[in-house]
């Protein structure tokens, strides 16, 4: 072989093992760099509070006996043509209900208690959130005969 076929021969030797290693490194998988993907806090399950509705037309709560969960509002709305009273059992102490009590009335405690405190005119509304898991009788106090009952679940 001469010498210009020699340096033609490792030319294509040189340009074909160049080229082999080429195409292997553009086929390889790219080093990534070592990130880590951020962290999603977990989905925590979304409480929604409801507010349920109890009417006293002036001779019942409508209606009488209620299924709420912790941390539900219960709203009695007077629709009927004489004053009411809601408040928890017994009655005339109204203490049944934990941190409730009649003698508490028109202290910084009120708004803790079940208990409108107050005669709920025609036309007025009374709530209160439960947050004590129970069942809890109550009545209305300018007419102790009528009452009803809240049972409060987790």
């Amino acid at each position: 072989m001469n010498n210009k076929s020699l340096s033609w021969f490792v030319v294509m030797v040189v340009v074909l093992v160049g080229g082999f290693v080429f195409y292997q490194n553009s086929n390889a998988p790219a080093d990534a760099p070592n990130v880590t993907p951020p962290v999603e806090p977990p989905l925590s399950p979304v409480s929604v509070n409801k507010t349920w509705v109890v009417s006293f037309d002036g001779t019942a709560f409508t209606p009488r006996e209620l299924t709420v969960k912790k941390g539900d509002t219960v709203t009695w709305e007077n629709d009927g043509t004489q004053d009411t009273w809601p408040a928890t059992a017994m009655h005339p102490t109204h203490t049944v209900y934990p941190g409730s009590d009649i003698e508490k009335c028109g202290t910084s405690n009120e708004s803790k208690m079940f208990d409108a405190c107050r005669a709920v005119k025609p036309g007025e509304s009374y709530s209160f959130t439960f947050n004590e898991v129970g069942e809890w009788g109550y009545h209305n106090h300018l007419l102790a005969s009528v009452f009803g009952k809240v049972t409060v679940a987790e």
